[in-house]
């Protein structure tokens, strides 16, 4: 197929598409799959071969037998064993939009609040909980040959 596809569905690729690509949902390019597009989606997935920059405002994941040739802009990318990629890999602020990148700023001040206020308040001594379990007896050492080097 040839030409733009759009959308607000997910679409799975198991043929081939020349042109431009542009989703509210997901792409899926499944194993035979060839897409030669500009991308831009939610996610992206890739056990095929896509040669073309990807946008995706949420992971790129590239599959063990999935090729990937372009740029690429997400919030996060995984490859896995076997998973090539060739291209430049932004998952800057500016690649994966500003609300998102407004909510990650905002739970990292929380977590850095949490962690002052927990470092902050005055120190307990730790108190050591006795265990009542008994403690299981060592194995013996059976059938062990103690190994010489010849020189």
């Amino acid at each position: 197929m040839r030409g733009q596809v759009s959308g607000a569905e997910d679409v799975v690729v198991e043929g081939r598409i020349d042109g431009g690509i542009k989703l509210d949902g997901s792409l899926h390019v499944r194993e035979g799959g060839v897409v030669v597009a500009q991308v831009a989606a939610l996610d992206v997935t890739v056990a095929g071969i896509l040669v073309g920059d990807v946008i995706a405002n949420g992971a790129v994941t590239i599959a063990p037998k999935g090729k990937l040739v372009g740029d690429v802009k997400a919030g996060r990318i995984v490859i896995a064993v076997g998973g090539a990629m060739r291209g430049h890999v932004d998952t800057t602020e500016e690649a994966t939009g500003a609300a998102r990148g407004k909510a990650r700023v905002a739970e990292s001040r929380e977590h850095l609040r949490d962690a002052r206020d927990a470092f902050s308040s005055p120190s307990r001594p730790i108190e050591r909980a006795e265990s009542t379990a008994p403690v299981p007896p060592r194995p013996a050492m059976v059938g062990k040959k103690k190994l010489t080097r010849k020189a």
